[in-house]
């Protein structure tokens, strides 16, 4: 088992520029069928990656800033990218991220600043947040990408958190002595790609 994976909530305060709003309040939903996320556990000589889906996420923009925005993905759709059932199985137990107690997992964001000097296809903020695992909270901080692209919200990023931090221990090196070949590193790599329509009111 080397490989792992990261389910959150995000929320989001910061200033970027988009369609003037005139001080009003402006809901996007998530897509979820076209919004991705991966990740990619390594150990040594080799890593693997997957996938996980999203359940549902909102994102809220007022005077022309983005004051919160909310993600929540469902762990137990963990998958790996080969296909690898028993991988996925593994994922899921208590060896891991214990799905069946901990369903899903969070990331709250306390600051969000701008990245001066930033161009074209280039992250533009920095994120600090609180990512809980497991009922286990750390603060991690990560660069984004933020846009708007014909009236699609974009939300695009990745961030590294030690998985043995949230109590995560299988194959870990911080916790087991002579693993040799069988140790899996406590870095999981996360990367996110998340677009939002403008929720229309009936």
């Amino acid at each position: 088992m080397k490989y792992l994976i990261i389910a959150f909530v995000m929320v989001i305060g910061s200033a970027f520029t988009l369609a003037p709003t005139n001080n009003t309040v402006q809901t996007y939903t998530i897509d979820i069928e076209n919004s991705k996320v991966f990740w990619t556990g390594k150990k040594i000589g080799g890593s693997h990656t997957g996938t996980i889906d999203i359940k549902l996420g909102t994102i809220i923009v007022q005077d022309n800033s983005v004051v919160s925005t909310s993600l929540i993905i469902d762990m137990k759709t963990i998958k790996d990218e080969d296909g690898n059932q028993k991988l996925e199985g593994h994922l899921r137990s208590d060896d891991f991220f214990s799905v069946k107690n901990f369903p899903e997992a969070s990331l709250v964001t306390k600051r969000f600043i701008e990245i001066p000097g930033t161009g074209v296809g280039e992250n533009n903020y920095n994120v600090l947040a609180d990512l809980t695992i497991k009922g286990i909270t750390n603060e991690v901080s990560f660069p984004v990408r933020i846009y708007e692209r014909r009236g699609i919200l974009v939300v695009e990023g990745g961030l590294t958190f030690d998985r043995s931090k949230y109590g995560v221990r299988f194959g870990s090196t911080s916790f087991f002595d002579n693993l040799g070949n069988h140790a899996i590193s406590n870095d999981v790599e996360l990367r996110f790609s998340l677009l939002a329509n403008k929720k229309t009111v009936n």
